[in-house]
């Protein structure tokens, strides 16, 4: 008995590179296997889980785990991974406006974590760790949710992303993977 399974076609978005840094002591997805599907908001959890076990807060379920630099960097690149395997599942306009926001998100967090030179310093001892932390947690929310909500409701991220949306929305854009 044979079995028609394509292989999986990652989104093609361009503008993400990997956080570059030492790896994480987190055990994490490969870029492979990382999914925020078919729940986002539970697989988000979880992730944030596996940081929270190893470094903290233990006493506080909800809180944003304590990251060194190379956590939030690895955090990170398991958040575009997903994504990069996620996008082409749900709607193209929907997907080009959810990478957008996690390709300014990653800028960001790279501008923060520019000028830490110790990757193990935490966001307790530096103020660019916390802020890039800070981050991943508020742009992170955002994406996710917007995750949930094209699962739900196709079109209706792009909808609301913004009122210059038709000029926004050029081809290259919605379908990377044709140019």
């Amino acid at each position: 008995m044979t079995t028609d399974t394509k292989p999986r076609m990652p989104y093609a978005g361009k503008r993400i590179g990997d956080l570059r840094g030492p790896r994480s002591r987190v055990a994490l997805p490969s870029p492979d296997e990382a999914t925020l599907l078919p729940d986002p908001r539970a697989a988000h959890a979880e992730l944030l889980d596996r940081f929270r076990a190893v470094n903290g807060p233990k006493d506080a379920p909800t809180a944003f785990p304590n990251m060194s630099a190379r956590d939030a960097r690895a955090f990170a690149n398991v958040i575009t991974y997903a994504l990069r395997n996620d996008l082409p599942a749900i709607d193209d306009h929907d997907a080009a406006v959810i990478w957008e926001k996690w390709r300014q998100a990653i800028d960001d967090v790279r501008d923060h974590l520019k000028p830490v030179r110790d990757d193990d310093l935490t966001n307790d001892q530096s103020h660019d760790v916390w802020t890039a932390c800070i981050t991943l947690d508020h742009r992170g929310w955002d994406v996710r949710e917007s995750l949930v909500v094209s699962l739900l409701i196709p079109g209706d991220v792009f909808r609301h992303y913004c009122p210059w949306r038709s000029e926004w929305a050029t081809y290259e854009r919605i379908y990377p993977r044709a140019v």
